[in-house]
């Protein structure tokens, strides 16, 4: 089963992704802000873990310590082995050059408020990319 880590401020928000994960068949992780996660703020140049801690990661824009933005791009640089292609960033409004910031790291970007439809529909994309990945692999 395939681990999705929910980072929100909003534990409503946090549990009803949680449910609709557990609908899809993910087990969700949650955390309340960026500030649980230990390698982003540790003096350790890259994360010390030896696997992901969660296959998908699911990150508000508006945190307390950093925006949803900025973990990604901490987690980036310092090696993270988590959700390395499979990540969204939510917001109610996203800048120009948030949303532009959101495609360079790779970052998928869902409107808030996210709807099991709208959350559906990203997971599925993710796993049609996971299985296009896997047949051009097999094609050399």
């Amino acid at each position: 089963m395939a681990r999705i880590l929910i980072i929100d401020r909003d534990e409503t928000v946090r549990e009803t992704l949680g449910v609709f994960s557990e609908m899809l068949g993910y087990e969700p992780l949650y955390a309340e802000d960026a500030a649980t996660c230990q390698a982003i703020h540790s003096s350790n140049q890259s994360c010390s873990a030896e696997n992901a801690c969660a296959e998908i990661l699911l990150i508000d824009q508006k945190l307390q310590t950093m925006t949803g933005l900025e973990f990604v791009e901490r987690q980036i640089q310092k090696g993270c082995k988590a959700a390395t292609n499979c990540k969204a960033v939510m917001s109610d409004a996203l800048t120009k050059q948030e949303f532009m910031q959101a495609r360079q790291l790779g970052c998928y970007v869902l409107q808030k408020p996210v709807t099991y439809e709208i959350f559906e529909n990203w997971l599925q994309s993710i796993s049609q990319k996971k299985g296009e990945k896997r047949s051009q692999l097999s094609e050399l």
